[in-house]
């Protein structure tokens, strides 16, 4: 049975206390939020050793290699991320969203002459530039069958090329000094058990380093200049319950000879700037490693982040008002068997109302 003009103009006019959307507008305040600590921060180092890059809050700085102030040199709007400085230090790789998926971009180091290098509906990210500055290798899942593999694509051409397909998702690569091999991680989703090493020309494959996927899991291996060492970050604990990570130095095929002092070692590859020094990120700092005397020293920064609030009208609900108002959210009515009164939900409540009278609550 429908209901009739009348019983929906009672509905209309049902008032307990509810809000009206009176709008009030706001202002736009710009504010600079400074900060000198970081989390999930990635860096990069420049071949002279004069200027760091990190990504931090969905930005890139820059940042003097002695510390100081980091100036801003991307903006808010693609999440850009994982800056990697050439070898020749004039343009950086990075992973950027622009556009809606994660690709390969190359700019210059002051954030100017963004280029795609990659497309399509493949997640590309983790960019590291060869040795000769030709290629980038990164990880993908553009193979589309269900993990990441390994890939490199030539700069000059855009050729793409699969170094790697097994069912394990394989990512982070890093390249040897000479460019012949790269390293990665490989394992299971988060079960990161192994770093392994695949030689570009013939696709041979080797175990570099392993660990029981029930006591940690590994990320980010990064090769020292001369080939000898590697760092890498391991984690403790297994799955989702992640006790502590730490970046590790180790002879490549070897044990670990230092244990970095961080803490909370963040996830993303150290940056070698001798065969005996590197830089990484963790525990909220940037952090140089001098392997030789086993110490460390944080690289201060302070950076500005721009806070925008965007304008909009603003809802006022005057929950302290008692005036009748209409309700907004009436729903479910269901008509008497005889026609004369209605249940409603409102107000998260359920009503009947005599058609013509006021209503009156069920439920409280």
């Amino acid at each position: 049975m429908r209901l009739s003009l009348a019983a929906f103009a009672m509905l209309a006019a049902f008032s307990p206390a509810a809000s009206p959307q009176t709008s009030v507008a706001a202002k736009s305040p710009t504010k600079i939020i400074t900060v000198h600590e970081g989390t999930d921060m990635a860096v990069t180092v420049s071949p002279d050793h004069k200027t760091i890059l990190m990504d931090l809050q969905g930005l890139i700085f820059s940042l003097p290699f002695s510390g100081g102030k980091a100036t801003q040199v991307t903006g808010p709007y693609d999440e850009e991320s994982h800056p990697e400085y050439s070898p020749d230090g004039t343009f950086i790789a990075l992973q950027s969203y622009a556009g809606g998926t994660f690709h390969i971009w190359t700019m210059k180091p002051d954030g100017t002459a963004l280029k795609q290098i990659t497309s399509g509906h493949g997640d590309d990210r983790e960019p590291r530039i060869s040795p000769d500055g030709k290629s980038i290798v990164f990880s993908s899942d553009r193979a589309f069958k269900g993990s990441y593999d390994i890939w490199t694509v030539e700069l000059a051409t855009g050729k793409l090329t699969q170094l790697t397909s097994s069912d394990a998702d394989e990512f982070e690569p890093a390249w040897s000094p000479d460019g012949k091999s790269i390293a990665f991680v490989s394992g299971a989703g988060i079960a990161a058990k192994s770093i392994e090493s695949i030689d570009v020309a013939t696709k041979l494959q080797k175990t570099i380093a392993s660990i029981d996927p029930t006591k940690g899991r590994f990320d980010a291996p990064s090769i020292s200049p001369n080939g000898k060492m590697i760092s890498y970050v391991q984690f403790s604990g297994s799955g989702m319950a992640i006790n502590a990570a730490h970046l590790v130095v180790a002879p490549i095929g070897g044990s670990a000879v230092y244990t970095c002092q961080a803490a909370d070692a963040f996830p993303f590859p150290a940056t070698w700037t001798s065969d005996s020094e590197l830089v990484y990120t963790g525990s909220g700092h940037v952090l140089k490693v001098d392997l030789t005397s086993k110490s460390e020293v944080s690289i201060p920064f302070t950076a500005g982040i721009k806070s925008i609030r965007p304008t909009f009208a603003r809802k006022v609900y005057h929950f302290d008002s008692t005036a009748p108002r209409s309700v907004k959210g009436i729903y479910a009515p269901a008509l008497s068997p005889d026609g004369k009164s209605i249940a409603i939900v409102a107000l998260n409540q359920l009503y009947v109302m005599k058609i013509g009278s006021a209503p009156v609550a069920l439920t409280h």
